[in-house]
């Protein structure tokens, strides 16, 4: 059962301003998710925004470009799995893209990656980005 307390962490480095938030029985996973994060190679600020509840579930919010959008998620999914989390939301933000087959490619390992994948909202924002709302479901 997680305590109480509450625990945050916020750290920024080359490519990425990252800010956490759980309780404190999740800061263990905050600091695998940050040493994870440290070693992906990121090509532009990006924003990410994790937050835990008491079932173990991660809602996720990300802005930047497309490859490092993927890229965050797939290391924080990777952390997450062996730490028996789940990412339940996800909101993505990234700018409208020139090159068709990366935001094709995107959602492509978006289909494989995420066989539990219940609902995706696609909407384009007057300043060029487009935002995504991704929703899983999962079996008890």
């Amino acid at each position: 059962m997680p305590t109480p307390f509450t625990a945050s962490l916020t750290a920024s480095f080359f490519g990425l301003d990252l800010n956490m938030k759980g309780y404190l029985s999740d800061f263990p996973i905050m600091s695998d998710v940050l040493r994870r994060l440290g070693t992906v190679r990121l090509h532009a600020n990006c924003i990410a925004l994790v937050q835990f509840d008491r079932q173990r579930l991660l809602r996720l919010e990300v802005s930047g470009r497309v490859g490092d959008v993927q890229s965050i998620v797939g290391a924080l999914e990777r952390v997450t799995r062996k730490s028996q989390y789940i990412i339940h939301s996800l909101f993505i933000s990234v700018p409208m893209l020139f090159r068709r087959e990366e935001f094709s490619n995107f959602l492509s390992a978006l289909s494989t990656q995420a066989p539990d994948l219940q609902n995706l909202t696609i909407k384009r924002r007057p300043n060029g980005w487009i935002t995504l709302r991704i929703q899983f479901t999962y079996a008890d």
